[in-house]
């Protein structure tokens, strides 16, 4: 008799039921899904596939050069380097291929035969040093005017842009 009981109509419809009530319950779940989150992953797999981007730098001030810059010309070449800084800081480090600006006799005449287009950079210890500008000044009064200031000096230099050296640069060198 129980076995008739579990084939009744009544008890097979309450199976249904139950699996209609899981059915139920499934789509809520699915429909409470935020989709925002599927955003917020895709975003950030997106994020971490693309390249790196360029090194930034410091706002710099108008007349002056950035560090990037800066790095490129002491590397090429591609400018006359002047250290403002004294004698003495000069010869316990200074920028590759970089002169004195103490030598203003030496640095007149390697300025003076230089091509027009060639520029001409100068650098301090860092933001704050004023003798980048008494340089600039110097060079203007006698005629030089194809000169700019490395805005972050020494200080920005030894941020990852290259060493310091003691080895003088040799009167008459180009650039």
């Amino acid at each position: 008799m129980v076995m008739h009981h579990l084939r009744s109509p009544v008890v097979r419809a309450g199976g249904g039921a139950l699996a209609l009530f899981g059915l139920i319950l499934l789509g809520a779940l699915l429909l409470r899904h935020d989709p925002s989150e599927d955003d917020d992953r895709r975003a950030q797999a997106e994020f971490r596939q693309r390249p790196a981007s360029p090194p930034t730098e410091a706002p710099v001030p108008a007349g002056q050069i950035g560090m990037l810059a800066f790095t490129r010309a002491v590397w090429n070449h591609s400018a006359l380097i002047v250290d403002a800084r004294d004698a003495a800081a000069y010869a316990q480090g200074h920028l590759p291929g970089a002169v004195s600006a103490d030598n203003i006799s030496d640095l007149l005449k390697r300025a003076k035969a230089l091509k027009k287009s060639t520029p001409i950079l100068v650098y301090g210890q860092d933001r704050q040093d004023l003798n980048p500008q008494r340089v600039v000044d110097t060079l203007a009064g006698l005629g030089v005017t194809q000169v700019t200031i490395c805005a972050e000096g020494v200080e920005g230099w030894l941020k990852g842009h290259g060493p310091l050296t003691t080895t003088p640069s040799a009167p008459g060198a180009k650039p």
